[in-house]
């Protein structure tokens, strides 16, 4: 089980709820930085063992972060994965020079992109055992899931797709299913799985 710390740099909040999703579902920490100067920041207060960095960012774009990063001799230590919708062809060498340790392009793979964490930061490859993870990973996708369209915690595991409730007002003696309905667990497991392939979860909580 890792206790590594990742600082998730990235101004879009699905892309960040996506990758939170899937790196706690793996054992790691996660931190957040939604532009150039918080990741900075972030970096020095925390000093996490790795950085996954967005290209495209307000308040300095992700190769100005990274000419930062080098020019500190501490936060220099930090490997950086670049994880950018931008074109590999004419970017992915611009990155490396820069000093970042891969290249890898939105949408990834979930699968890949734990491969190239797993690589940078030297830990053993878990490939073989991610099914075993399955188990975890859909719930914690339902839980953080959950939490985002604000139905706050879960009870257990035991939590009942059909739950309904009586509205009150014009709508009084309707019974009106909730969000627990609309979002079934597996439904919302099948659907935020979706998203993350896209690294985007809007088909899972819409405008919420």
């Amino acid at each position: 089980m890792s206790n590594k710390t990742i600082l998730i740099v990235d101004d879009d909040p699905d892309v960040r709820l996506g990758l939170n999703i899937r790196l706690k579902a793996n054992h790691y920490n996660v931190i957040f930085a939604a532009d150039g100067m918080a990741s900075i920041a972030e970096a020095r207060k925390h000093m996490p063992d790795l950085i996954i960095l967005d290209l495209g960012l307000p308040a300095g774009d992700g190769f100005s972060v990274m000419e930062r990063l080098k020019a500190n001799d501490t936060l220099a230590l930090i490997p950086v994965i670049v994880l950018s919708a931008r074109d590999p062809s004419a970017n992915r060498e611009r990155a490396l020079k820069a000093g970042a340790k891969a290249f890898l392009q939105k949408p990834v793979d979930n699968a890949k992109l734990l491969a190239a964490i797993r690589k940078v930061l030297g830990e053993k490859d878990l490939t073989p055992h991610l099914v075993h993870d399955l188990g975890a990973y859909k719930e914690t996708v339902f839980r953080v899931t959950w939490h985002h369209i604000g139905k706050g915690p879960l009870q257990g595991n035991r939590h009942e797709d059909r739950s309904c409730e009586t509205t009150g007002g014009r709508d009084s003696g309707r019974h009106h299913c909730d969000d627990a309905r609309r979002y079934s667990r597996r439904a919302l497991i099948r659907k935020a799985r979706g998203g993350l392939d896209s690294g985007r979860l809007d088909s899972v909580v819409g405008k919420h």
